[in-house]
């Protein structure tokens, strides 16, 4: 089951929530790489992360309509200053923790390839 996109702002990561952290978008909006950067930020100290991926898309004028959409946690975790800690697996807010049903290989390598970038940038001893 995907957690409805309306609900994306009750979504939380290590109790916080996610809607107000800075995100990168990839593949049109259909995935999002939320993250924050531990404080503070010049000591690299790392990173909390939460992924999730559009399962169906709606447009209003152009625009991707957040109100109609459908999203699943494909990867969340933490990184600190040595890199990428913690990498979980969906999540029970979105029923399917320790799952991916029919994942996108080649959208997964895009994820991780940014999930290393943002290691690279935000942590201080990452390999």
């Amino acid at each position: 089951m995907a957690q409805y996109a309306k609900e994306l702002k009750i979504l939380e990561c290590l109790n916080e929530k996610i809607i107000n952290w800075k995100y990168i978008s990839l593949k049109e909006d259909m995935i999002r790489i939320y993250y924050k950067i531990h404080e503070p930020t010049e000591d690299k100290l790392g990173f909390k992360y939460y992924i999730i991926e559009g399962i169906a898309k709606n447009y209003i004028e152009n625009k991707l309509s957040e109100v109609y959409d459908t999203w699943n946690c494909l990867f969340k975790g933490i990184a600190y200053f040595d890199g990428v800690r913690h990498l979980y697996l969906g999540d029970e807010q979105t029923e399917n923790k320790g799952y991916l049903y029919y994942p996108q290989l080649s959208n997964l390598i895009l994820i991780l390839q940014e999930l290393k970038k943002l290691e690279q940038k935000y942590c201080r001893e990452s390999y």
